[in-house]
């Protein structure tokens, strides 16, 4: 199986591009809807990345089958890729290989690329919160600033996918406490980047969209260095693209899930 997990203030349909060309290639795919965000309900609590960790964990379990022998690729864009790193190193008893896309997240011990890491998230978060204005002229104007190499890709049916789940009830409110509490990444030290990678066995995949003007190639960089300083069994391949390059560059990045897995 192959979960694919969107980024901030997207949804499923994000992968719109990607899951037909690996369902073709003879995987089952399973794209979700994060608690908060897309079609899945928007309860008023507190959310954070354990949340959509264990909720992923759920799906593999109970929908995908996974445990008991069998694993998932699991494949994520920005927060997403976060979350999939976390699962793999978290359930690697659900997860044989992780694939962040442009993956955000928090790095410990603070270097000095740390304020940039910080200020990139919550970058991507803050620009993210147009998502409550309900505008798509508005979220077509932020989106064309991550799809830097083929804006024509931020079309009407992307912007709908955005605007529609801002109507759900509570979508505001889920939306500020998403916000305020993930802003500055996990503080957690457990779940900082470091300390996933030590844990993660399984191997991954760093698809990076190196023309990101949030999540910027540095921070894919630093990613690298940290896996290969652990040993870990990890493959960067950029991509020409910006910050969602599943969906603003499908054809590289399916070929470079493929050929990975």
């Amino acid at each position: 199986p192959v979960l694919l997990v969107h980024g901030f203030g997207a949804s499923s349909y994000h992968w719109r591009a990607n899951v037909n060309a690996i369902a073709e290639a003879g995987y089952r795919v399973y794209a979700v809807d994060l608690c908060g965000f897309g079609r899945s309900e928007k309860p008023v609590m507190d959310y954070d990345s354990d949340l959509w960790v264990e909720q992923c964990a759920a799906l593999l379990r109970d929908v995908a089958g996974c445990g008991s022998g069998a694993r998932a690729v699991v494949a994520g864009n920005s927060i997403g890729g976060f979350t999939a790193l976390a699962l793999g190193a978290l359930h690697p008893e659900l997860v044989r290989g992780v694939a962040s896309l442009n993956g955000a997240g928090r790095f410990a011990p603070p270097p000095d690329a740390l304020a940039a890491l910080g200020a990139a998230v919550r970058r991507a978060v803050v620009a993210a919160a147009f998502v409550v204005t309900k505008q798509p002229l508005r979220i077509q104007q932020v989106l064309r600033q991550v799809y830097p190499v083929f804006p024509e890709r931020c079309d009407d049916d992307l912007v709908a996918s955005i605007e529609y789940p801002a109507r759900d009830p509570n979508a505001a409110e889920v939306f500020y406490r998403i916000v305020s509490r993930n802003g500055n990444g996990p503080a957690d030290p457990a779940r900082s980047v470091d300390a996933l990678l030590a844990r993660l066995a399984a191997p991954l995949l760093l698809c990076w969209g190196e023309r990101d003007p949030w999540v910027v190639s540095a921070i894919g960089d630093r990613y690298e260095a940290a896996a290969t300083a652990l040993g870990r069994d990890v493959t960067r391949v950029s991509i020409d693209g910006g910050h969602c390059p599943h969906d603003e560059n499908p054809a590289q990045v399916n070929a470079a899930l493929l050929d990975w897995m």
